[in-house]
């Protein structure tokens, strides 16, 4: 079935532009609705746009394909972090094949413009369905699972996300009243444990999102392993069931202590119909301490 809307979660690229011609002050210059990239695709229309890139829905001019084109915005071409964590996104999401982990088809550098060629997603982020209110705990159990599938798939490949959030799970629109598929998506800052690959973070900048990252993850970037993962699930969980996220507060260092000193209220306490025991698989996962979590999401 033809997508008739599609996205591809990224926390800064979630407004909608009927048309690329429409956006002002347009860094690409003559890039724009119509245009060809890589030579090999034509630029339909755009999706999103935000701080680092614009995202496009575009078609292969050979075989009609359609695919979502994730474009950065050429002036981060000087900053070489950038450039190398772009493609890195590729590569990461290219070794890992699963049907809850989106699919990255091919990537490029034409007229100073570094694309990278997606699969193109019908439905919407986590993150945008729980601004509507928490998920029926059937449905975020199920969904749950999906997604530590397709994590546990990316860190069995030595994968190791480092940003997960719901607004980087995208839930694809069900074919006939089924549950949506959750696909896992922007590897942009993973880390992948291999001896002797170089780290991509500089000396003062903080790698995640402050409201799910782990808090040895916010001490050391590069020592995370898993765990990190893992303490990420268990809040996008508890927000998932609670309908907030375990830990709110007025400025981001104010988070970091609230993560790091533990606590959140039990989910069977915010939310009567949750079993003891997931509440405690969730306030597990949430542990300050890793040596307390999960040891793996597969766990």
């Amino acid at each position: 079935m033809e997508p008739t809307q599609a996205s591809v979660a990224r926390p800064e690229l979630r407004d909608s532009h009927p048309s690329f011609d429409e956006v002002e002050d347009d860094p690409f210059g003559d890039l724009s609705t119509g245009a060809h990239l890589g030579g090999r695709y034509r630029l339909e229309k755009i999706l999103g746009k935000g701080a680092t890139g614009v995202v496009f829905e575009a078609s292969h001019l050979v075989i009609g394909k359609r695919v979502a084109l994730k474009c950065l915005y050429p002036h981060h071409r000087a900053a070489t972090n950038a450039v190398e964590r772009f493609f890195r996104e590729a590569r990461i999401a290219a070794t890992v094949e699963h049907p809850n982990v989106i699919q990255v088809f091919d990537g490029g550098d034409e007229k100073e413009t570094l694309f990278l060629a997606m699969e193109l997603l019908d439905g919407e982020s986590l993150g945008d369905r729980l601004e509507r209110g928490p998920l029926p705990l059937d449905e975020a159990v199920a969904i749950f699972v999906e997604i530590m599938d397709g994590v546990a798939a990316v860190h069995e490949r030595g994968v190791i996300h480092r940003d997960l959030k719901p607004d980087n799970v995208f839930l694809v629109r069900p074919v006939r009243g089924e549950r949506p598929t959750p696909k896992v998506l922007d590897f942009g800052i993973s880390k992948l444990q291999e001896p002797g690959l170089r780290e991509l973070t500089s000396a003062c900048s903080v790698m995640g999102s402050p409201y799910y990252m782990a808090p040895e993850q916010v001490a050391n970037t590069r020592g995370v392993d898993p765990r990190a993962d893992v303490y990420s699930l268990g809040v996008m969980l508890y927000e998932a069931l609670s309908g907030d996220v375990p830990y709110a507060a007025d400025s981001v260092l104010d988070i970091f202590q609230r993560h790091a000193q533990g606590g959140a209220t039990p989910l069977d306490m915010v939310r009567r119909d949750v079993p003891r025991e997931l509440a405690e698989l969730v306030r597990k996962a949430m542990d300050p301490e890793s040596s307390k979590r999960f040891a793996s999401v597969r766990e």
